[in-house]
């Protein structure tokens, strides 16, 4: 456990919420080992498009881009007890969650296990001293059902070897609770915007937003040539005046504008090379194009994918 105490008092410390969660690969590897004797199966479940709610199980994507621009990775996958029913902030869904392990044999009396292994293939134990908030984004499968009892927290004398454990299962949380703390990040860097985005390209995240005084909006008036059958489009989406943001980097291989109307985005792309852009169902958006760049629009807020052929990683773009 030499390894584990080492990590804890060199790691466990409360990092900027924009910093990427790093973990030593032998820190890692000494925790991998753990799962080593309990056989974990993620099992595909037929039914799609499942609403998250109380009482629920879920695996969490082993990877996410937070609201700051970051990707984050886990190097195991988390299994999660849904606590609360869905709630919002800022317009985003969240709720609170238990970790799930299979460490039955780290549970004190107090702790909860499941021993039906027909949930998750395996009994478990629901860490309810280590429940944390996140958002539903990052949910990725619905597992079964499960109801906790309820549990009356009273102080409990911990071994030394339950205090540690406890210790490094809080603290690989961090990648759980960075989704909502992200959030909260983002939402405070752009308090004074109406509208903001971050695009993530080659690792490096790059900000864009606009101010609420309407003097200082980056506004345009694009004269994008159109067939004639798009011409009622043209008059009602793209020639309106609308308030937007330039973003322009060296990680981008080209500019991207990004307009904002009352319920939609409109992104522009200015270059003349054949792109994609996927929303966050995966669906491919189809471009307007003319001699100098691609539009795409009725965007919604989300987390969009943009690809193309002199993009080696693709490019992630969050509107908000």
């Amino acid at each position: 456990m030499n390894t584990i105490i080492k990590f804890l008092k060199d790691n466990l410390t409360v990092q900027p919420i924009d910093e990427q969660i790093n973990v030593a690969k032998q820190d890692i590897d000494k925790l991998n080992q753990l799962f080593a004797s309990h056989k974990i199966t993620l099992r595909k479940n037929s039914q799609t498009h499942i609403k998250p709610k109380a009482n629920q199980v879920w695996a969490v994507k082993s990877e996410y881009y937070d609201f700051l621009g970051k990707k984050q990775t886990t190097s195991h996958p988390f299994l999660v007890s849904l606590l609360t029913d869905i709630e919002n902030y800022e317009e985003e869904n969240f709720m609170r969650v238990a970790v799930i392990s299979p460490f039955t044999e780290m549970a004190t009396q107090q702790d909860e296990i499941c021993n039906d292994a027909s949930i998750v293939g395996f009994p478990f134990l629901v860490e309810t001293w280590n429940n944390q908030p996140i958002l539903t984004e990052i949910l990725e499968e619905y597992i079964g059902y499960f109801e906790p009892k309820e549990v009356l927290e009273k102080e409990e004398k911990l071994s030394a070897l339950q205090q540690q454990f406890r210790e490094v299962e809080i603290a690989k949380a961090k990648y759980l609770n960075n989704s909502v703390s992200a959030l909260v990040g983002f939402v405070e860097l752009n308090q004074r915007n109406e509208f903001s985005a971050v695009i993530t390209a080659n690792g490096q995240a790059i900000f864009g937003g606009c101010l609420k005084n309407e003097d200082e909006f980056i506004s345009n008036e694009p004269t994008i040539e159109l067939p004639s059958e798009d011409n009622t489009l043209a008059k009602t989406t793209f020639i309106k005046k609308l308030k937007s943001i330039s973003l322009k980097d060296e990680q981008l291989p080209f500019e991207i504008q990004i307009k904002k109307s009352e319920d939609s985005f409109i992104l522009s792309a200015f270059t003349t090379e054949e792109i994609t852009l996927f929303d966050f169902e995966n669906k491919n958006i189809t471009p307007i194009s003319n001699s100098e760049r691609q539009v795409f629009s009725n965007l919604k807020k989300g987390l969009y994918t943009l690809k193309a052929k002199n993009i080696q990683e693709a490019v992630k773009i969050r509107l908000k």
